[in-house]
């Protein structure tokens, strides 16, 4: 199985509002805060709602020019800017 990017950016949103972001360090909240503040802008969500992106799940062939593929720990670990 595989996650769209911008499914994990809500899980991670909701893991903060709803669970304190348990687990995330101090710096992986504030930026989590911050992304959500941006996504709920972009998508016009208001605070009192949880925003979800629901993706069709399928399997297809193989690619003909062989796409790069990303580790699943891209997705899920924030990265300070270098």
């Amino acid at each position: 199985m595989a996650l769209q990017p911008w499914t994990v950016s809500t899980l991670q949103l909701l893991r903060l509002e709803a669970f304190g972001g348990e687990g995330f360090t101090s710096g992986e909240r504030a930026e989590v805060a911050r992304m959500g503040g941006l996504l709920r802008a972009a998508f016009d969500v208001p605070a009192t709602a949880t925003p979800v992106f629901v993706f069709r799940l399928f399997t297809a062939p193989r690619g003909a020019y062989g796409a790069r593929r990303q580790p699943w720990e891209w997705l899920t670990t924030i990265q300070e800017a270098q």
